[in-house]
């Protein structure tokens, strides 16, 4: 359906049916939509504040302008609050210049923003923004006036007040900064005066602290809850989470719609959409609403900016993965199921459930590293391979990161969309786990040992890549498992009869590795998926030690800056 039938189809609908429809569309046919729409004030009025801030950010300033001339007190001052704001430090540039696209949308416009506003954030962008002057009159001798006009000259110009100047920092914001003025001072002289009082005499760090808490206590409104209260999110999940929904009333139905955009973020992997689409309309409104409070509570807990959108997506993407973990975890494989859980469960719940299992993983990483194999080196991870470590690293973080292997190298880490990425991580320390107890553990060695000993010309750090070959040459010449420098007769040997294809049969490798492998899961009582994994690894050595070894020749010494893959005497 082409944009034009879409908005004559819905002259049909009412106000929210209309919203909820615009909420489906890209951010300019959305724009078109609003403005061609029946009842454009309405429609716009009818979308929640979070979503006109993302629709005027993704349209662009200069071409919302229309939008804002239509948008209500709330939807203005979240606005602001959101853009003005770089964390907790005001942005008075920032600030100024959606003043100026307020003053382009009209004079209603700019009134409803400065009855909507605190006067600390106006006490600031006049004495920030606006800068504004004392106005020096000498009253000693006759003068015939200071001589600047309200057109002003280089020091700025008069205030409506005639006792001050303002002197933006930008030339392009005079404009804005005259007419933002003498709306205040026409409309509420007093407050006006008592607005410029202020910014010429009051502390800016004290004004600043306290528009900070009129703008948080705004943002609570909107489902920001204080970082103290958004700390709980991360706390384990309920022991019966089915009980913990609020069930609030749903809006009527000119009411406004949930909050919808901040969704898009969500990965299409995550069973959320099947869920949500397999809802019935008043639950998915809740569900929607609650969703949206979630990462509301993540971004705060987290410290991130509101005011950037690249951390609401990013948050809204954690979020919905950490929910769909928990949906997979608990058996949903479809929309049907899905929908089950949403009504019985709230978002905040499924969300502590998806991260605990995270939480898991970097415990059981911690313990490997402090209590296990690693005894607490610092340097322990240094033992695994680059790719390994790499996703060992990732589960460490405060909060635990997936990292994909590729055949290319380890990706940046982010975090994790599937209950499988959990799964996959598990079997990566399950490897790790079990390459400490056969290498380390049972040879009577530590990491420490290891990693502080002996280092020879070229010598490569001795990795468990490197080990695990190291006691393919034992097992494979002298029919004993060990880690310890091979001596030249040994490499030799090795050379010849396994590794070198000039003198070995091209599949010794793999039989030897076959015949280690089973050696090392009889030893320490491997359960079949440790064995499995611990073959899969060595498959993947095999291929270094046929890089490195394959065209050498056997009577020829052995050297590290040769055969990296090997602990050599």
């Amino acid at each position: 359906m082409s944009g034009e039938e879409l908005v004559k189809s819905s002259k049909s609908l009412t106000v929210r049916q209309q919203a909820e429809l615009v909420l489906r569309l890209p951010p300019h046919d959305r724009l078109r939509f609003v403005l061609e729409a029946p009842k454009p004030m309405a429609v716009t009025r009818a979308l929640p504040d979070s979503d006109f801030y993302l629709t005027v950010r993704e349209v662009g300033p200069h071409e919302a302008i229309p939008l804002l001339a239509l948008a209500s007190n709330t939807q203005i001052a979240h606005l602001l609050d959101l853009e003005s704001w770089r964390r907790d430090r005001f942005d008075p540039t920032r600030c100024g210049a959606w003043v100026a696209l307020l003053v382009e949308a009209g004079e209603s416009t700019l009134r409803r923003f400065a009855r909507a506003i605190d006067d600390e954030t106006l006490i600031l962008l006049f004495r920030l923004w606006a800068r504004v002057i004392p106005l020096e009159i000498d009253h000693e001798e006759p003068t015939r006036g200071h001589g600047i006009t309200e057109v002003g000259d280089e020091r700025g110009f008069v205030s409506p007040d005639g006792a001050n100047l303002f002197a933006p920092e930008r030339t392009e914001h005079a404009a804005a900064v005259r007419h933002l003025a003498e709306m205040l001072f026409h409309e509420d002289r007093s407050r006006y005066l008592g607005i410029i009082r202020s910014a010429l005499f009051e502390l800016p760090s004290e004004v600043e602290e306290t528009a900070l808490h009129w703008r948080g206590s705004r943002l609570e409104e909107h489902g920001y809850p204080t970082w103290e209260e958004a700390l709980s999110i991360y706390a384990p999940p309920a022991a019966d989470a089915s009980s913990s929904w609020p069930a609030p009333p749903v809006a009527d139905a000119e009411g406004p719609v949930a909050p919808r955009l901040a969704l898009q973020a969500i990965g299409p992997e995550t069973p959320i959409v099947p869920s949500l689409d397999a809802l019935d309309h008043d639950d998915r409104e809740r569900v929607l609403h609650s969703l949206t409070a979630l990462a509301n509570r993540v971004l705060v807990a987290d410290g991130a900016d509101p005011g950037s959108m690249e951390a609401q997506r990013a948050v809204m993407e954690r979020a919905g993965s950490y929910v769909g973990i928990a949906l997979e975890a608990r058996g949903v494989r479809d929309g049907a199921s899905g929908a089950r859980a949403l009504r019985d469960v709230t978002p905040v719940e499924l969300f502590r459930e998806g991260y605990a299992k995270t939480v898991v993983l970097r415990s059981r990483a911690q313990a490997m590293l402090q209590a296990g194999w690693g005894q607490g080196f610092p340097k322990a991870e240094e033992l695994l391979e680059a790719p390994l470590r790499a996703r060992v690293r990732g589960a460490l973080a405060a909060h635990p990161l997936y990292v994909v292997l590729a055949d290319d190298g380890p990706g940046d880490p982010r975090p994790f969309r599937s209950q499988a990425e959990v799964e996959e991580t598990h079997v990566t320390l399950d490897l790790c786990e079990t390459l400490g107890l056969v290498l380390l553990t049972h040879r009577e060695t530590t990491a420490s040992a290891l990693l502080t000993g002996e280092k020879r010309p070229f010598e490569d750090v001795p990795r468990f890549g490197t080990l695990l070959l190291t006691a393919l040459a034992w097992h494979a010449t002298r029919g004993r498992i060990a880690i310890d420098r091979l001596p030249g007769d040994v490499v030799s040997d090795f050379l010849r009869t396994i590794a070198s294809r000039r003198t070995a049969d091209g599949e010794a490798p793999a039989r030897a590795m076959t015949r280690l492998i089973d050696a090392l899961t009889a030893e320490s009582k491997l359960g079949r998926l440790s064995a499995a994994a611990l073959r899969a690894f060595g498959t993947t050595c095999l291929d270094r030690l046929a890089a490195d070894c394959g065209n050498l020749d056997p009577g020829l010494p052995a050297t590290p800056r040769v055969v990296g893959c090997l602990r050599l005497a």
